[in-house]
């Protein structure tokens, strides 16, 4: 297991969830269409599991462990700047899934966010 790259995606994850319930705690969340805080982290996240998923393919249970993994999924479920992006993970998710390494329902839940947010039912 690749004890640096799970404790990175795990830290990203943290901090997404983190501020987004600061948002939330403050009533912040939801008075402006994408509020400059989340879309800061997500702009920092979007940007560095590209990287991370570039170099390594997708971080499955086997190189990061089941919760780093899943915050793999949260982190590209949270890429909305960037439908292309979700899409194209789609496939990889996809493929990790047949391989026992990721969650069905990550996959399900990714692929209905990309097709929600092109119009598609």
């Amino acid at each position: 297991m690749n004890n640096k790259l799970r404790n990175e995606l795990l830290s990203m994850q943290h901090e997404d969830q983190n501020t987004l319930q600061e948002l939330i705690d403050t009533g912040e969340l939801g008075t402006i269409e994408y509020h400059p805080r989340i879309k800061e982290v997500h702009e920092r996240n979007n940007k560095r599991i590209k990287e991370i998923i570039g170099q390594k393919g997708w971080p499955g249970i086997s190189l990061v462990g089941k919760e780093a993994a899943e915050a793999a999924w949260l982190i590209v479920q949270h890429a909305v700047l960037d439908t292309v992006f979700m899409e194209s993970c789609l496939a990889l998710l996809q493929q990790a899934v047949k391989k026992g390494e990721a969650e069905g329902s990550h996959f399900a839940y990714l692929q209905d966010r990309v097709l929600t947010m092109s119009g598609r039912p």
